[in-house]
Parts: structure tokens; C-alpha cells; sequence
């Protein structure tokens, strides 16, 4: 049902104008296609914006293309911010240290392991010996 009210037509071509760009683009709803191509067969107006913005696409996709002259992402000092830390466990200092405690802990460990031995008798003569009735 077409209404005939000028209001409801000066909406209708509205829409239909902010979905040019959609449409020319193929991405409109089936509804929203009808509805452009049912303004774009009353309004010559509407359909020299359709042309002319088919012109611009076609001299934009006929450009040169240019690589972007720099990368868009900020460094941290184009951004003004500090550097960050680097974490504890990979500092110098940390690194010296945990390789101290692993020593000691060697250290450790292999003098109590003598020291639970020098009480003990050597173990060929406890294979040797007889067993005890």
C-alpha cells in the first residue's frame, strides 16, 4: 500500500538516500533494495546521486594504491609512557641469586650425604657379611 502523504514520500526518500551507499555496495535487505529501487524509479533526483556516487567508486577503486607511510600504532615513548619493568625473576641480581641457592642446595645435599655415610660400614663388607641368626 503506497501512500501518497508528502511526508511519508520525503521519509521513504531519506531512507532511501542514506541506503544508496549500502545498496551500490550490495548489502542491503531485500526489503531495503525494494524500497531504494522504489524511490530511485520516482525520483530523478535520487537516481543522479546514485550515478554520481557510482563515479566517485569507480575513480576511488581506480587510484594507485600507497602503501600507509608508517605504521599507526604509538610506541610507548610516542605515547609518553614509561618503558615498563622488567619482571623480578629476570633481572640480574634475581638470576645471581637463584644460581647461588642452587649451589648451596648441591652443596648441602652432597654434605649430608657423606656425612649419613661415614657412620654406615662400606657396603661390600654389609654384602659380604653373614647374616646374622
Amino acid at each position: 500500500m503506497t501512500s501518497n502523504h508528502p511526508n511519508e514520500q520525503s521519509n521513504t526518500l531519506e531512507q532511501a538516500r542514506s541506503l544508496l551507499s549500502p545498496y551500490l555496495d550490495g548489502e542491503v535487505t531485500p526489503d531495503e533494495r525494494a524500497l531504494v529501487e522504489g524511490a530511485l524509479a520516482r525520483s530523478p533526483e535520487l537516481r543522479a546521486e546514485l550515478e554520481s556516487l557510482r563515479q566517485t567508486v569507480r575513480m576511488v577503486r581506480a587510484l594507485p594504491r600507497v602503501p600507509a607511510p608508517r605504521p599507526f600504532t604509538l610506541t610507548q615513548a610516542d605515547a609518553g609512557m614509561p618503558a615498563p619493568k622488567e619482571p623480578f625473576f629476570r633481572r640480574g641480581w634475581f638470576r645471581a641469586l637463584a644460581g647461588a641457592m642452587v649451589a648451596l642446595s648441591a652443596v648441602l645435599v652432597a654434605g649430608i650425604l657423606v656425612s649419613l655415610n661415614r657412620g654406615a660400614p662400606p657396603a661390600m663388607e654389609v654384602a659380604l657379611a653373614p647374616a646374622a641368626e
